[in-house]
């Protein structure tokens, strides 16, 4: 039985190539951004920073 994995950051891993519609995968796991397991931060100023750092900050 596989262990879940638990609720962290998405960080685009830089070495992985994109997949059909332009996203990467996870740095800490294979799922892609929209997943239950990546959850935002919980300030707003914690969010902008993490969407700065990811280069989603448009």
């Amino acid at each position: 039985m596989k262990k879940p994995i638990a609720t962290h950051l998405y960080e685009p891993d830089r070495a992985a190539y994109p997949d059909h519609q332009g996203v990467r995968p996870c740095l800490h796991c294979p799922l892609p951004k929209a997943n239950r397991v990546h959850t935002p931060p919980d300030t707003a100023d914690a969010q902008a920073e993490h969407l700065r750092r990811i280069g989603d900050d448009q």
